[in-house]
């Protein structure tokens, strides 16, 4: 197993930068860092500006619907920017699996040593696995057998996850052939184009999320794009 990482953060971000110059030194140790850049984007100049660099990448206008409100946080746009440049960037490199990160991960002793142990238990035809789970909703067959992995329950949260080349380049051509009209954690793990795996509630994990204000989330109105 060869592995290239990413961890997202923008320099304005100063009360993350501890976060990511700890996660990131952590990761040096174990996986080459990918050469890719986090993408802003804030506001309708710096969408166009993506457009301009990635013509065949195209948001849905209206977005979608949440809490009775339609259309996109910018954020949520830099996001996917941002995974879909990580993904064309591994996919020139030589590197087996990427694991991309927000910056507002917070990591225990043993992550990637468990994290390689949890990739071991995922059958063949996984396609990513999110290596954090938020335990809001937890079916009971998940736990019908002895390992530490089992089909993804959550439907949020791209904190940590782990995907192959093979499935970077499905997610590449997809949404170079059609527009793109979820957030991209919702693009995973509300729809059944993946095969998306995470851990078992009852098994250790090796991240969370720290107690840190979005970047985006509560500073940001939903709207339509022009």
């Amino acid at each position: 197993m060869k592995f290239t990482h990413k961890i997202f953060h923008l320099d304005k971000d100063i009360n993350r930068n501890h976060l990511y110059l700890s996660m990131n030194q952590y990761m040096n140790n174990y996986s080459q860092e990918l050469d890719s850049p986090t993408i802003s984007i804030s506001n309708q100049e710096e969408l166009n500006g993506f457009y301009a660099s990635n013509p065949i990448i195209k948001f849905y206008n209206d977005g979608y619907e949440f809490n009775n409100e339609i259309g996109w946080r910018y954020g949520e746009l830099g996001i996917w920017a941002s995974n879909i440049t990580a993904y064309k960037n591994f996919l020139k490199s030589d590197s087996d699996y990427l694991i991309l990160m927000e910056d507002d991960i917070v990591y225990k002793d043993g992550f990637f040593s468990s994290l390689v142990n949890y990739l071991n238990q995922l059958p063949e035809d996984w396609d990513v696995f999110f290596y954090y789970a938020p335990q809001n909703k937890i079916p009971s067959e998940i736990y019908s057998d002895d390992k530490d992995v089992c089909r993804a329950y959550q439907d949020w949260s791209c904190l940590c996850y782990v995907i192959n080349r093979i499935t970077a380049k499905r997610v590449v051509d997809d949404v170079s052939n059609n527009q793109i009209s979820l957030p991209i954690d919702y693009y995973f793990l509300k729809q059944n184009k993946y095969n998306c795996y995470t851990v078992k509630p009852n098994s250790k994990f090796y991240c969370e999320i720290a107690d840190i204000e979005s970047t985006f989330q509560t500073k940001q109105q939903r709207k339509v794009l022009a």
